[in-house]
């Protein structure tokens, strides 16, 4: 004798997925690679170990059935813009990070005024690569010291 399924069997528990890109900017040394790590893995690591390139990680998390994965793009650099500027293969890496990215996060060191100083112009390079589209902008400090 055949069974009947019951109308819940056929459903197929269909989700919808996005991808969105994220950036992170900032002079070396603020955390930028730090965060990511936290976030992605759950961990944090003393050890500073400086990002050559362009480190990339992702994660998804899933709200109301939708699994939303978070590229997360992180351009390694030198001490400050003024240097990256200078040096051609960080300033060919900054479209990768930028192009098509939703947000970009604008890092600073709280404790390294001349980190803050340089979000003006990583937001204007950022800008000019992102080819015109709406991207949410936050500027995110870094570093805060516990007190002992």
């Amino acid at each position: 004798m055949a069974t009947i399924p019951s109308p819940n069997e056929h459903k197929e528990s269909k989700k919808n997925s996005v991808v969105l890109k994220v950036g992170l900017l900032g002079d070396s040394q603020i955390g930028k690679t730090s965060l990511m790590v936290k976030y992605v893995e759950g961990s944090f690591d003393e050890d500073y170990i400086q990002t050559l390139g362009v480190n990339f990680m992702e994660k998804t998390i899933t709200i109301r059935k939708s699994d939303i994965t978070f590229s997360i793009w992180d351009l390694g650099g030198t001490l400050s813009y003024k240097k990256i500027i200078s040096q051609r293969e960080f300033v060919n890496m900054l479209p990768l990070v930028c192009n098509d990215a939703v947000a970009l996060l604008f890092m600073f060191d709280l404790t390294r005024k001349s980190t803050l100083n340089s979000i003006k112009e990583w937001y204007r390079q950022a800008r000019g690569f992102n080819k015109g589209q709406s991207m949410i902008t936050l500027q995110l400090s870094l570093k805060k010291n516990k007190k002992k």
